[in-house]
């Protein structure tokens, strides 16, 4: 039971912690790393005896890409493998967002079936319903690097919830000159 209830958390915790990638503040986003990394780490753990044998090196292999990819070097694996000049290009590339996405992906879905659709869903669904336009827009980023399609009726919601979202954020009421004004004009 506390499995199957940690199983359905796992995208809003991916997505939260990508989310956290993609903020200003240096604390935040090294956080959210190392969140993403402990996250697939303690789950590989957890279910180790469901992972293939033959699996277990790519997983290994795509751990430490982790570890590369968001500069989260330990000193034991400073030892077994030297920088490039394409794992300092990752980093600061302006597809990491797309990087850390896939690689997330990639990893966790041989430990979570259907990780990718379920994450699409929460992803869609926070950019429908949080009441910040930032949030809504990022999660639509992470949705797109998902490479998930839109039926009509889906697309319909998201227009929807994306104008609440837009007339209901905080930097547009400062348009208007007054923290507290409603825009009810929209």
């Amino acid at each position: 039971e506390i499995d199957e209830e940690i199983r359905s958390s796992i995208p809003v915790i991916v997505h939260a912690a990508v989310l956290g990638l993609m903020e200003d503040n240096s604390i935040v986003v090294s956080s959210c790393k190392y969140l993403l990394v402990n996250t697939v780490h303690s789950l590989g753990i957890n279910h180790s005896e469901r992972i293939p044998n033959e699996l277990v090196k790519g997983y290994r292999q795509t751990y430490y890409n982790m570890h590369e990819v968001f500069g989260l070097r330990t000193d034991q694996m400073k030892k077994m493998s030297r920088p490039s000049q394409v794992q300092t290009e990752i980093r600061k590339s302006p597809t990491h967002l797309r990087n850390a996405v896939d690689l997330v992906v990639q990893q966790l879905s041989v430990l979570e079936p259907n990780l990718k659709e379920r994450w699409g869903f929460h992803a869609l669904e926070m950019a429908m319903r949080v009441g910040d336009y930032r949030v809504a827009s990022r999660s639509l980023e992470i949705f797109g690097c998902l490479d998930l399609g839109l039926d009509v009726q889906a697309m319909v919601e998201l227009i929807s919830g994306m104008y609440v979202c837009l007339c209901s954020s905080q930097p547009h009421k400062k348009l208007f000159g007054r923290q507290d004004a409603v825009i009810s004009r929209w």
